[in-house]
């Protein structure tokens, strides 16, 4: 039978502006459900006991348990800019609810993820459109693997790479965007 295309989280890196300094993160973009899954600092010097909360408080962190960043029909941007806001008044599931006394870190989080994603998700989903075109046309299965480099702090910014993994009678493509 024919192979299923199988995705993986992508990791991406983000920045934004917090209140001492850059805030750089990492997330984890799941393309199944166009989602932001968990978020990692890489970066930041932020006020001890208040914007360092964005590593510890548990809140703050479950907003990025399936955190919205489906693109618009056409595949140009995001259907909606990620934001933090004031805490509790979170309505959209693209919003971060920030954390109390951390706006300004919070925010930082929000910016960070939302360039990136504006930057990256497009490209990111017409390579699997294309993916998945050489998948059903190919009857074979496809196989994508994500490498972010490991070191920290990340300089300059992680690459994302695509591997095509398919059956050893048709070689190897690689393609890196």
């Amino acid at each position: 039978g024919e192979a299923a295309l199988v995705t993986e989280d992508v990791p991406a890196e983000g920045v934004g502006k917090g209140y001492a300094d850059n805030v750089r993160i990492m997330f984890g973009y799941q393309p199944d459900c166009q989602c932001v899954v968990g978020i990692g600092v890489v970066s930041m010097r932020e006020t001890p006991g208040i914007g360092d909360k964005i590593i510890t408080d548990k809140e703050f962190l479950a907003n990025f348990a399936a955190l919205d960043v489906k693109l618009k029909a056409d595949l140009s941007a995001l259907a909606n800019e990620v934001k933090a806001v004031k805490h509790g008044t979170k309505t959209g599931a693209w919003q971060i609810d920030a954390i109390a006394g951390a706006t300004i870190t919070s925010r930082a989080v929000g910016k960070a993820i939302n360039d990136s994603a504006q930057a990256l998700l497009p490209r990111l989903a017409e390579l699997l459109q294309r993916l998945h075109r050489a998948h059903h046309f190919l009857g074979r299965g496809v196989q994508l693997q994500r490498h972010a480099r490991p070191s920290f702090p990340i300089e300059p910014p992680a690459t994302l790479s695509v591997r095509i993994a398919m059956s050893s009678d048709c070689g190897a493509l690689s393609a890196k965007p």
